[in-house]
């Protein structure tokens, strides 16, 4: 049997409703019906007799869009041929979508994402890697997320300080932030929808993936020669949960220049 792989056609229905093609694709599929000429041909798969083959993967994302949380019945025709029949409707395939933020609550609960810190090697230069770092008052600090689950996940990648909760001690006190930092901070949580959105970055199942650095001149200014400690916690989605704290970076501030 030969099968000339070009078209697919789904149908698409959540929690019982069908849901409509993402923007302008029902006309685009409409005009391939019409001038089937324009059709690209990928390539020919040949199937022995009583047997199946792979044709293709779906991603229902190019057909859908972005999918909200709820019950979904997806089925599925084929056509066979550039002029060709269709196949009959598939049998239904039934999944559940949750909604993001649930997932990453759920593992930030069980403790299976988690973020650590460290000093980007850039930053370190010529200077040893033994620990405490002994770095200049303009500290980098490396902002690393850990995905032990077996999930994929991603973050939203929105305002650096809506996002990170740093706490900085020197010499076993705490530092407090920058004049007026605080009040930024809280107005943000009041009203988290007018915080910038940036791309987001997606975690594969038992790996770490870097975020944004911080810089904590931002949070703190220029900040005075002594010992210091740093822990930080990140929050995964807008109005989401944070992750645990992380564990603590060591450094010495050894001058301002």
């Amino acid at each position: 049997m030969q099968i000339v792989f070009t078209k697919t056609a789904l149908s698409y229905f959540k929690d019982g409703k069908l849901v409509p093609y993402r923007g302008e694709l029902a006309e685009s599929l409409q005009r391939q019906e019409e001038d089937p000429v324009f059709v690209s041909l990928r390539h020919v798969v040949w199937i022995s007799p009583y047997s199946s083959e792979k044709l293709t993967e779906i991603d229902l994302s190019d057909w859908y869009g972005e999918l909200e949380p709820g019950s979904y019945r997806l089925i599925s025709r084929y056509r066979l041929d550039v002029h060709g029949p269709w196949t009959p409707d598939s049998a239904p395939l039934l999944f559940q979508v949750s909604s993001n933020a649930n997932v990453l609550q759920e593992l930030v609960s069980a403790k299976l994402i988690t973020i650590s810190l460290d000093i980007p090697e850039s930053e370190l230069g010529d200077k040893p890697r033994e620990k405490p770092y002994r770095l200049t008052n303009k500290v980098y600090v490396r902002v690393v997320v850990k995905n032990d689950s077996d999930q994929n996940i991603r973050i939203r990648i929105v305002d650096r300080y809506y996002q990170n909760r740093p706490q900085l001690f020197r010499d076993g006190k705490l530092v407090p932030y920058r004049a007026g930092l605080a009040e930024s901070l809280q107005k943000q949580e009041e009203y988290p929808e007018f915080v910038s959105v940036k791309p987001g970055v997606s975690v594969g199942p038992y790996s770490s993936s870097d975020l944004r650095d911080l810089r904590l001149d931002n949070w703190y200014g220029d900040l005075e020669p002594g010992s210091y400690r740093l822990t930080n916690r990140y929050r995964l989605e807008i109005k989401g949960s944070w992750t645990p704290d992380s564990e603590p970076l060591f450094f010495e501030v050894v001058d301002k220049h």
